[in-house]
């Protein structure tokens, strides 16, 4: 199981007004450390947060990352999620660009950011109820999470994230829109990476379960109420322990284990994972 994470951390201490407003604008912000590995080491907390993207944040919000002592934000959206929605972000933290899926920015893990845009013309339910209705919503998140081992545009998004990671300075924050798959696929992969336990790994993600079903609930009953196959758009609501496991078996089956995905798949070279077990391990 996934150990929690100390009372002291540095999102407890923020203040009210602080924890309120990120809270509130980033649903799913949370300590991407803190976890324990198998040979009994801890990572870091406090130093890596994951999150939902960081647009139209309030000032109690962007005084929150300054506190958290955040200079680093990875971005791995697609370029027609980020335009309607860009970070706002103080201007001492420096934003990074690393757009996982440039080569397929159609697939289930932006669908959700396309539905429940307000921006222009949103499809119609029954447009929405062709693309994800009759099992196909969990097909397009199996897709997906394929889609971040196998495409050359995740390979070098997570490369320039995690070499990021093992050689930044002060705290760093990374996301996708919901904060929970992109994202997901970040945590895990480098979780997994410093020993965690796949089983306290799987359960790290699935903590995204509640913040984002809540976040998006309204979405879904209001689709449902005007027909919508509310059962599908949960599916790409929530996370499923099966998203990820599709993710750990592609990349099991492609590189032998994580150690490999990161060298042969990433590029990394052995100082790059050196760094980043310096980073991550307390």
């Amino acid at each position: 199981m996934a150990q929690s994470h100390s009372p002291e951390s540095a999102l407890d201490a923020l203040s009210e007004p602080q924890r309120t407003a990120l809270k509130t604008a980033a649903p799913n912000f949370r300590d991407a450390g803190g976890l324990t590995t198998s040979s009994g080491r801890r990572m870091r907390a406090n130093s890596l947060f994951r999150t939902g993207q960081l647009a139209n944040l309030p000032a109690d919000a962007e005084i929150a990352l300054t506190a958290l002592g955040i200079l680093g934000v990875y971005d791995l959206r697609t370029k027609a999620e980020r335009t309607p929605k860009p970070d706002t972000l103080p201007d001492h933290i420096q934003l990074v660009v690393a757009d996982v899926l440039a080569d397929s920015p159609t697939g289930g893990a932006t669908a959700l950011a396309a539905l429940s845009s307000h921006d222009g013309h949103p499809p119609s339910v029954e447009e929405v109820n062709a693309l994800i209705g009759g099992g196909k919503a969990r097909e397009l998140m199996h897709e997906a999470y394929r889609d971040f081992i196998r495409l050359d545009s995740a390979n070098a998004a997570y490369r320039e994230f995690a070499t990021g990671v093992a050689n930044g300075q002060g705290a760093i924050a990374f996301h996708c829109t919901a904060g929970k798959d992109r994202t997901g696929w970040g945590a895990a992969m480098l979780q997994l990476l410093v020993g965690v336990d796949t089983d306290a790994v799987v359960a790290h993600y699935l903590e995204s379960s509640a913040r984002t079903s809540a976040e998006f609930a309204p979405l879904v009953e209001l689709f449902t109420s005007a027909g919508g196959d509310g059962d599908a758009l949960r599916d790409l609501v929530d996370v499923e322990p099966d998203y990820l496991q599709t993710a750990i078996d592609l990349m099991s089956s492609t590189y032998g284990d994580i150690e490999g995905y990161f060298v042969n798949g990433l590029g990394l070279a052995d100082h790059d994972l050196t760094a980043l077990e310096a980073r991550l391990l307390e």
